[in-house]
């Protein structure tokens, strides 16, 4: 949600490709398209992939996976367990969770590291509950280095966004996927494209439209071979074809056990139906992996948008060294966006304020800052204040 106040805590320069911060898309729109092939969309993800944070935690993603692999490799048909056709069903669940498809500690070998000096972020946007009809169904994963300096080492971020349809009309193109993109040797039906900074390659499995991006800050500060991308595309697509059903869940940072790295267990889509409007299972969220930080706090973010109309929430919360460090920051946040006085009744200390259109909620426990965010609802305080009180429950 852009808000037009200053990122909490401040990101560091964009990377580059793509305007620096990162603009969110109203909820409904970005995730689906018409049934038709679609240059357009592909490039509005290129564009909208560009994280806001860089932080810490453990590396490492922790997956439940199902050992069902019912779903055929790239080119094949296969029923989902209801019987349905491909692309619908259980298949849709299967394959709209990118981040449990891109796994960098597990991948690494193939892809060598994403620069882990200064933290990285994980940004994903997916479904949490796919509807029962769509059209389209896009899910993105990126795993994004806190380091924007020209001597950083591996990649900068690795992206992997896989857009399932419900009909072969609705599957992009290798032209659209790669513009420019050339068949890679090794790969059946994949195309790759491999410039100064950007390494790329796109195919379709089954109904799926799949791209992954490798990013780095010059030629020199990683590298991939031909031959690897090769594997790295044929390990995507088995791990498709495997089909993880459950989200990833963040791990907490080995220096901050505690630390809240999941914003999304502290704002859940029945929070949203109770205090916003019923959710459109859209969900876009951030989380730290590794343990080293240019800044000292962890931070996650969640935000959910409503399904017949352009509301939407979003929850923020940043974990500080100490309580002076969480108030300090709020402090700041809060006389940016013009509070005049603290609100009673929540945390330790409270702001409520609206800013170039968007509510928002700040409180404080302790060394934990939460933020709420709201636009287009009516009765904003009460309905910031509902989902802030559930979210500190949950802390």
């Amino acid at each position: 949600m852009s808000s037009g106040l200053p990122p909490t805590p401040p990101p560091p320069p964009g990377p580059p490709y793509g305007p620096p911060g990162f603009p969110v898309p109203p909820p409904g729109h970005g995730f689906g398209a018409p049934p038709r092939r679609r240059t357009g969309l592909w490039i509005t993800l290129s564009l909208l992939l560009v994280l806001l944070v860089a932080g810490g935690g453990v590396a490492g993603f922790l997956v439940l996976r199902d050992d069902d692999s019912s779903g055929g490799a790239s080119g094949e048909g296969g029923a989902d367990e209801s019987g349905g056709t491909p692309g619908k069903g259980g298949l849709a669940k299967r394959w709209i969770n990118a981040c449990a498809v891109l796994e960098p500690a597990a991948l690494e070998p193939l892809t060598g590291p994403v620069d882990g000096k200064n933290g990285q972020t994980v940004y994903e946007m997916y479904r949490e509950t796919p509807p029962e009809e769509f059209e389209h169904s896009v899910s993105t994963c990126r795993v994004r280095s806190g380091s924007d300096s020209g001597d950083a080492t591996g990649w900068q971020h690795i992206d992997l966004t896989i857009d399932l349809a419900t009909s072969e009309d609705g599957v992009a193109s290798l032209s659209e996927l790669v513009e420019g993109g050339q068949p890679l040797a090794g790969s059946d039906g994949a195309v790759h494209k491999v410039d100064p900074q950007l390494v790329q390659a796109g195919w379709t499995h089954e109904l799926a439209s799949v791209r992954v991006e490798l990013l780095r800050q010059s030629a020199t500060s990683a590298d991939l071979s031909p031959d690897r991308l090769a594997a790295l595309v044929s390990e995507l697509d088995a791990r498709i074809a495997a089909g993880p059903t459950e989200l990833v869940v963040p791990p907490a940072p080995a220096s901050r056990p505690k630390a809240a790295n999941d914003a999304c267990a502290l704002f859940t889509e029945e929070d949203l139906a109770e205090w916003v409007g019923t959710g459109s299972g859209e969900v876009t969220r951030t989380f730290t992996l590794t343990d080293v930080r240019p800044i000292d706090y962890v931070q996650t973010s969640c935000q959910r948008g409503v399904d017949e109309n352009l509301a939407s929430a979003e929850v923020r919360v940043t974990s500080f060294d100490t309580a002076a460090d969480a108030l300090e920051f709020a402090q700041g946040t809060a006389e940016t966006g013009g509070a005049t006085s603290e609100t009673d009744g929540l945390g330790d200390h409270a702001w409520y304020f609206t800013y170039s259109g968007v509510e928002h909620l700040l409180v404080t426990v302790g060394p934990v800052l939460l933020e709420v965010e709201a636009s287009q609802v009516d009765q904003p305080l009460e309905r910031l204040t509902g989902i802030a009180e559930l979210a500190l429950d949950r802390l």
